[in-house]
């Protein structure tokens, strides 16, 4: 496995007018993330949402848990992380979220015994 680099960029939240919903008041910047393995491949960037959404799923959540943490709908909550799967180039949400534990943008969780 090669670096993995995570540069942080600055990222502004767009407004309500333009979601329909109310900002998500994140400290996480937008990410530029590379690929974990092989050619070096360019990963578009996350930004809050679909980062909080791939932290939410990694943790167990439902998606109405998601929607509920994310203040937007449950089919933006899955469109959130449908986008951060595309971005990642996963095969689908769980390997997702694997990649991004292995880029250190999630924390793996234990789930409460």
């Amino acid at each position: 496995m090669g670096d993995i680099d995570n540069p942080v960029q600055a990222h502004s939240s767009p407004s309500k007018e333009q979601t329909g919903h109310q900002p998500l008041a994140l400290e996480s910047p937008t990410i530029e993330t590379a690929a974990p393995a092989g050619p070096s491949r360019k990963i578009r960037q996350l930004d809050a949402y679909e980062l909080e959404a791939l932290r939410l799923f990694a943790s167990g959540r439902s998606t109405d848990e998601m929607a509920a943490a994310l203040g937007v709908s449950k089919s933006m909550a899955q469109h959130y992380l449908r986008i951060a799967s595309r971005k990642l180039r996963a095969r689908n949400r769980v390997h997702a979220v694997a990649l991004a534990v292995r880029m250190g943008l999630v924390k793996p969780t234990r789930p409460n015994a």
